[in-house]
């Protein structure tokens, strides 16, 4: 599983940090990996101590270089592809659909936006453990005989999800909802009894992994109108809308909204089409299983595992990673029927059923190969533009903004994946003040009209870039504050 996610994801291993990634890249990171458990991140103010503690190591001995990191995520990715094998196994589902459903788990377009991150190990190991918990849990109830180590390991690993990232936080109603769910038939008030002392250890777990946060000074949640800040309103639904349809999307994202970019509605047509036939095969071979009781309550922990991300004001696919393994798993109880269907000699449907799930893999692939490709050359841009900016920072005057102004571009703009000019020197500004050894000097990247509306207040120089050469020059006319 490593070996194959390593060829499926060749052109992303060498990715340059760049935009939220500068978040992550620690000016002492020996300080930074000796207080990660202590200390909330300094620049975002985030408590994801796992995360920090190996990107510390990382850049304490390879400095710079995100390929060490990058085989970390994949191995961790593969880990979990053994997972959904695993329990495919136990429940007896024909072999070739686990390995299909742990190969699914690999290529799958869902999957790009965690394993191609810089600052996205905290997404890949919060969802590994939050599924290796809830194995362990569900192992221990179905097998409670001689298992009381499943269910310790599951209360660790429960809280290995917490501190990896605060978006774990959905496991707890997972938790209860299996505790509950797995019971012999009593009355209500008896089972609700039982379930709240198998939980209890986890609620303690959370209530440590709280203090811990909060002593370490980590921002808590709020409720606004920012992006990462939550709602209750349309934005829920909206959101549940939102990740269901990039859980079932066969094909690339990012081709998606490039057609939608540039309004190729021949395009679109194919891939609601393609989308449409493949829920329809996977729909009609769950409704044909003996597993139905199974895929719903996957659906239940599937739920689960997008709270608290569908509660925020603005999402991204990064955060529907935490389903994956539970998608790949109904993913192959629904294509075991068409397997049956060669026992019982109907060839044609079997031969048309593995040809459509072959081109899913396929084409997931490619949308892997896009993502990873684009976000290569966002971080080699980027990687261009930092020297620059620091060489520039080091001779502007005193107490002065640098606006860094992008070329005009109406080009495809998506997510982390394809960013428009300087944006990807975003968060920069503490490695530039830093480097440059100039405190007083701010950096602001944005377009011609958002830098000067910034610079009505604070005074800067502006510079731009050609975008042939990447070459950062000062501008003619300068902004200048009130």
């Amino acid at each position: 599983m490593f070996v194959c996610a390593v060829l499926i994801y060749r052109n992303g291993l060498h990715i340059p940090y760049y935009a939220d990634d500068y978040q992550r890249v620690f000016t002492n990171p020996g300080e930074a990996l000796s207080q990660s458990f202590s200390e909330a991140n300094f620049y975002d103010h985030s408590y994801r101590p796992l995360e920090t503690a190996v990107l510390a190591f990382v850049q304490i001995n390879w400095d710079w270089d995100t390929l060490p990191f990058r085989l970390i995520n994949i191995l961790l990715h593969a880990a979990g592809a053994l997972l959904v094998f695993h329990a495919l196994r136990f429940w007896k589902i024909n072999i070739w659909c686990a390995y299909g459903a742990a190969l699914f788990v690999i290529v799958s377009q869902l999957s790009a936006a965690a394993v191609l991150g810089n600052d996205t190990q905290s997404q890949i190991t919060g969802s590994l453990f939050s599924a290796l918990s809830l194995w362990l849990l569900y192992r221990y109830k179905v097998q409670s005989k001689n298992t009381y180590w499943r269910y310790a390991l599951s209360v660790l690993v429960f809280f290995l999800a917490l501190i990896s990232k605060e978006t774990s936080s959905g496991l707890s109603l997972a938790i209860a909802f299996l505790a509950f769910a797995i019971q012999p038939k009593q009355n209500f008030s008896l089972r609700l009894k039982r379930a709240s002392l198998i939980v209890l250890p986890y609620a303690l777990c959370g209530i440590v992994y709280w203090i811990l946060r909060m002593n370490a000074g980590s921002a808590s949640p709020s409720f606004g109108d920012e992006h990462l800040s939550l709602r209750l309103g349309m934005n829920i639904p909206m959101n549940i809308g939102l990740f269901f349809f990039q859980s079932i999307l066969p094909v690339s994202s990012m081709t998606l909204m490039k057609a939608l970019h540039y309004k190729e509605w021949l395009m679109l047509t194919g891939i609601l089409f393609f989308t449409a036939i493949f829920i329809a095969v996977i729909g009609y071979g769950i409704r044909k299983s003996s597993h139905k009781s199974l895929v719903k309550g996957l659906c239940i922990i599937i739920i689960c595992s997008w709270i608290p991300a569908i509660l925020l004001n603005h999402i991204g696919e990064l955060y529907a990673y935490n389903s994956i393994f539970y998608i790949a798993v109904i993913f192959a109880i629904g294509a075991e029927y068409y397997i049956k269907m060669f026992v019982l000699r109907s060839k044609q449907i079997f031969v048309a059923a593995i040809l459509l799930l072959i081109a899913v893999g396929i084409s997931n692939s490619i949308g892997v190969n896009e993502k990873a490709s684009s976000m290569k050359i966002q971080g080699d841009r980027a990687a261009i533009f930092l020297p620059q900016i620091i060489s520039f920072a080091k001779k502007m005057p005193s107490h002065q903004w640098m606006y860094l102004v992008s070329p005009k571009d109406t080009s495809f703009e998506y997510s982390m994946f394809a960013i428009h000019g300087f944006r990807v020197s975003g968060l920069s500004d503490s490695l530039v003040r830093f480097f440059s050894e100039r405190p007083d000097v701010r950096v602001y990247p944005g377009d011609s009209s958002e830098c000067a509306q910034v610079a009505k207040q604070f005074s800067g120089v502006a510079f731009t870039y050609d975008p042939l050469t990447l070459h950062i020059y000062p501008m003619r006319s300068n902004f200048t504050g009130r």
